[in-house]
């Protein structure tokens, strides 16, 4: 696709702007030239262009005042050509300050030079999601191949189906989108396509940012620092300095510090000198006059440079200056307006007032139109209405359409904005009204777009268009879902609710906040979403609907982000179950969501029911989604350590469902829950696969989500092999994704990690500094038990017995009955039994006995966050506590097997020290004491090699001291 470009280079008054013809020549590649792209001038600078698509500009004379910025411009395209990056440059300043102008001047010389222009622009009126990329995409896509096509979507799914849909018919197969929550692919489809459609180097010219959609930033984020590389891809940007405020969708791109900002270009106005030298390019006058008439432009206009062209235009049509003269009697006496809306309203008073309506019409109608649209508006015929359109040409407020017979546009924004301005609220309620009602008629084919007639009914609202608006906004809304534009359906969902209220229609009503909530929940908006949604079930249970009761209540669970015993969200289960009928897939959803509710329950066998009963439910609907759904509730709610060969059992339920559906997120969910659950079963070997094939997947899919998984793994995995500094960068990446995705546990999982990088390599300055965090997160959160254990594991590596006696009379006051038998039961009791073991409190042997049913296993922390080792090597330790010796011994024994098979040298070295300082209490004679010896030495050896300065200088001190090992190296700071 060549899009057209303005701005020709004429002869110039200044010297500055020559030079810019050289520079494109010395772009341009070697063998014959191009044809240049259009370039239109009027005569004697009087008629405005043809309007020719996003980068029109009305005059399109040689373009003065911009030379040093024009400079900035080809030098970057020229200085960028070989690089294989994504350069961004944002063009701010106020309306008519020339951004477009500049634009299209580039965009002129880079076509000339054999580059490929792609041009889109965001619209005010009747913004879409994804808008200039759209736009600037269409062309293009309509030439390409269908094998690059297939290949485009073989390498980045279907998401560029969802918006152009006019791709389907062209692609070799049907498309499919296997992901549920596909919108970090689409985004890497639509950057893929901006930089390979072509062979060309692309220049991505975005119009009017600052009525950009947030999809259309998020797009352009993700573009300029998220995508792959490209080859030397440069992004243009407009945008109106003034109209972006704090709460604008541009606002976080243009304030985000924690990327390299694009380049900024602000335009101030003209300087007097600049307009000067623009009334001689334009209207070839010179001398002592022209001087005095370009100071009283300059003073008048304040040198905006549409204001000033649009002043020189009409000075030329009114006739004071002509032949290269100012034809005038004194300057004082020629009428200059200050603003476009006095240019608008000057040209305004030479037409009759037909044309004043015509054109009111056409200004509801947007910034192109068509003479039978504006016919029917003003209820003439079509003949009358171009005769009275053709007059408005004359005096330069609109402009033909190039190519498109009775088709015309404005000359700009801003003068259809100055005509809007004009018109009486009633008429333009009235106008509004008319448009919409000949949109909706049923012989228009193609329909008009949702968004279009929600403007228009919208607007309308105060002569009864309420309903209508209601309809189109909530269409607009589903449309915005399907195109994974969460923000924008939100905001439709928010519009349409707002005219249900005037109906009182409260089944609507319900459907809407429900929609609303999906909307901000796929948005990463958790808590608005769980406002929708409570809202949504209020008003389903007063109208005793037990179907959108339940659908609300689903979503509810979805975002509440609280496993356990929450009150709140059982109570809304459990009415939602009592309303609902016979619907198998709806009851099934609800009761697993209730086993997960109730996670943190007691009563296990009931919750283990209803999981059976939901599954069954499932089964009997025979629908994928519901059972799929089921599974995961039920891998959640049966969380507790008894339930683990449960969960391995539905592990391989889900890699069926995966493999049957092909659905690679559920593909994903199977291999990180089948990674956590076998490493708890000891199968190092076999977990470490599911994790690297998980990474695989997370990677080809982009999902931000899978990849902070992935990055969590790595550390674990990178800890669990003695490999410290590796586990930092993936720590604090998987920190980044989580806040990304706006993740309610990114925080949590990286001091959890954090603690198990300080655990076996902190200082114990770093292990002070780590307490003090670990205060804040528990006095400013409300923390479970695995916090308060982590704490006093936490008091006693950092030499601070007596705190870790005070937090484990705390954590022991009832013989851990209270800690909730979920997934954090496990490594919450092993720690609590290492503290008392390593105390030698008398209760140590007792809660050891709380683990002697699981001593094969590992101890997980959260979702494969980190691996403390072997439940042995604990239950060996509470078994020394209480002299249990061959018991003891039995256990470390299993543990360092356990931890030598698993290739764990961190545990290992932890194990001997553990052993031998238990050995080291034991009496015995020389033999024992040989052995005490050779175990402290080897825990010592290996712990020295990994960089445990700590733990070797611990077990060193439980040396006898016949047999001293050499003192360890001084310790390090935070091994990152």
């Amino acid at each position: 696709m060549k899009t057209r470009a303005a701005a020709p280079m004429g002869a110039s008054a200044e010297p500055a702007s020559v030079p810019v013809r050289a520079r494109g020549r010395r772009l341009a590649p070697a063998g014959p030239p191009r044809t240049p792209l259009s370039r239109l001038r009027g005569a004697a600078g009087a008629v405005p262009r043809p309007w020719d698509g996003p980068l029109h500009v009305a005059d399109a004379g040689t373009i003065i005042g911009r030379e040093a910025e024009l400079a900035r411009l080809l030098d970057l395209w020229r200085t960028h050509a070989d690089t294989r990056q994504v350069r961004a440059v944002l063009i701010a300043g106020e309306p008519g300050a020339g951004k477009t102008r500049l634009a299209a001047e580039l965009a002129g010389v880079v076509d000339a030079a054999g580059g490929r222009v792609l041009v889109g622009r965001c619209r005010p009126d009747t913004p879409s999601p994804y808008e200039p990329f759209i736009e600037a995409l269409t062309p293009a896509l309509a030439e390409c191949s269908p094998a690059w096509l297939d290949d485009h979507v073989a390498r980045h799914s279907a998401g560029l189906a969802r918006l152009f849909p006019g791709l389907e018919s062209r692609l070799g197969h049907a498309p499919r989108d296997l992901d549920v929550k596909p919108r970090p692919r689409l985004l890497v489809g639509l950057a893929a396509a901006v930089t390979e459609l072509g062979p060309e180097r692309v220049l991505l010219v975005l119009e009017d940012l600052h009525w950009a959609t947030p999809t259309t930033v998020l797009a352009l984020d993700h573009l300029l620092r998220r995508s792959a590389s490209a080859s030397g891809l440069l992004v243009v940007g407009t945008y109106r300095d003034a109209a972006v405020h704090a709460g604008h969708a541009l606002a976080p791109f243009l304030g985000d510090v924690s990327a390299p900002a694009p380049e900024r270009l602000v335009l101030g106005n003209l300087s007097a000198h600049a307009v000067a030298a623009l009334l001689v390019d334009r209207a070839a006058v010179a001398g002592a006059p022209a001087a005095a008439l370009a100071r009283s432009l300059w003073t008048a206009t304040e040198g905006n440079p549409l204001v000033v062209t649009e002043a020189v235009r009409d000075l030329i049509v009114g006739g004071a200056l002509a032949g290269g003269s100012i034809k005038a009697k004194t300057v004082e006496s020629v009428r200059i307006a200050r603003n476009v809306a006095g240019v608008v309203s000057h040209r305004l008073r030479r037409v009759p007032a037909a044309v004043r309506a015509a054109l009111e019409a056409a200004a509801v109608i947007g910034a192109a139109f068509d003479v039978a649209d504006v016919a029917l508006l003003c209820d003439e015929r079509e003949d009358e209405t171009r005769d009275l359109l053709r007059t408005a040409v004359g005096v330069a407020v609109i402009v033909p359409v190039d190519g498109r017979p009775d088709r015309y546009a404005f000359l700009h924004d801003a003068a259809r904005d100055a005509i809007l301005d004009g018109v009486s609220p009633n008429r333009l309620v009235r106008l509004h009204h008319m448009r919409a009602e000949g949109l909706e008629r049923p012989e228009r084919r193609p329909t008009a777009s949702p968004a279009v007639l929600v403007h228009h009914c919208a607007a309308a609202a105060p002569v009864g268009r309420s309903p209508e608006a209601m309809r189109h906004a909530r269409r607009a809304g589903e449309e915005a879902l399907g195109m994974l534009a969460y923000e924008e359906a939100a905001g439709y969902f928010g519009q349409a609710l707002a005219f249900v209220g005037l109906s009182g229609d409260s089944a609507n009503r319900v459907d809407l906040l429900t929609l609303l909530g999906d909307a901000y929940q796929r948005a990463g908006e958790a808590s608005r979403a769980r406002h929708s949604y409570l809202q949504a079930a209020a008003g389903s249970h007063v109208a005793g609907d037990g179907a959108r009761m339940g659908r609300a209540v689903l979503g509810l669970g979805d975002v509440m982000g609280v496993w356990g015993d929450d009150r709140l969200l059982i109570g809304l289960l459990e009415q939602a179950l009592e309303l609902t009928g016979d619907d198998p897939s709806l009851r099934a959803k609800l009761l697993a969501r209730l086993t997960q509710a109730r996670a943190g329950s007691f009563d296990t066998d009931e919750r283990k029911a209803q999981s059976d009963e939901a599954w069954e439910l499932a089964w009997d609907s025979r629908d994928a989604d519901t059972m799929g759904a089921v599974l995961r509730a039920r891998h959640e709610s049966l969380s507790a350590p008894d339930d683990l060969e449960d969960r391995v059992e539905m592990d391989g339920e889900l890699f069926a469902m995966a493999n049957n559906a092909q659905d690679t997120e559920v593909l994903l969910l199977a291999h990180g829950w089948r990674f956590v659950d076998i490493l708890e079963q000891g199968h190092a070997v076999d977990a470490d696969r599911d994790r690297k094939l998980h990474a695989a997947l997370a990677k080809k899919s982009g999902d931000a989500r899978h990849k902070r998984d992935a990055e969590l793994w790595a550390a674990a995995w990178a800890l669990l092999e003695g490999r410290s500094r590796r586990a930092g960068p993936h720590i604090d990446k998987a920190l980044a994704l989580g806040q990304r995705v706006r993740s309610a546990d990114a925080s949590s999982y990286y001091w959890l990690q954090q603690f198990a990088v300080l655990d076996d390599w902190g200082t114990l300055a770093d292990l002070d500094e780590l307490i003090d965090v670990w205060h804040d997160l528990i006095r400013t959160h409300d923390r479970g038990p695995l916090w308060w254990s982590s704490l006093a594991l936490l008091y006693l590596r950092a030499g601070r017995r007596d705190d870790a006696a005070v937090a484990l009379d705390d954590l022991l006051h009832d013989g851990c009955a209270d800690i909730p038998l979920d997934r954090d039961w496990l490594p919450t009791v092993a720690a609590i039994v290492e503290v008392a073991a390593a105390l030698q409190d008398e209760r140590a042997p007792a809660a050891g006995r709380l683990l002697s049913t699981y001593t094969r296993r590992l101890v997980v922390v959260g979702p494969g966050l980190a691996c403390r080792g072997s439940v042995a090597r604990v239950t060996g330790m509470a078994a020394a506590a209480g002299g249990n010796w061959p018991t003891a011994e039995r256990h470390f024994q299993a543990a360092l097997a356990a931890h030598e098979r698993i290739g764990a040298a961190p545990l290992v070295a932890r194990t001997r020290s553990d052993f031998g300082r238990a050995l080291a209490r034991k009496r015995g004679g020389a033999l024992h004491t040989g052995r005490v010896e050779q175990m402290l030495a080897e825990a010592v050896e290996e712990a020295e090699r990994l960089g445990m300065n700590r733990l070797a200088a611990d077990t060193q001190s439980a040396t006898p001291a016949t047999s001293r090992c050499p003192s360890p190296r001084s310790p390090t700071s935070w091994p990152r």
